[in-house]
């Protein structure tokens, strides 16, 4: 089933994102991480999102609760 990758969390840093990215891989759930950090000028906005598969965003949104990394209020 194919579909475009869906924002799960986003950070401050790059740094935080690996970090948190971390925790998936460790649960085998592939994702990406969209920055601009490092470029000078680019449509994304400052920061880092951590994204997953459409068919991955509950499972995931379960690992980085367990770990302590996204808050009960994200949907």
């Amino acid at each position: 089933m194919a579909g475009q990758p869906v924002v799960i969390a986003n950070f401050r840093r790059h740094l935080d994102a690996e970090l948190a990215a971390q925790h998936l891989t460790n649960h085998g759930i592939p994702f990406v991480i969209r920055s601009s950090e490092g470029m000078l000028l680019g449509p994304i906005p400052p920061g880092a999102d951590l994204l997953v598969h459409p068919d991955q965003v509950s499972r995931a949104r379960e690992v980085l609760r367990d770990a302590g990394v996204l808050g009960d209020d994200v949907a």
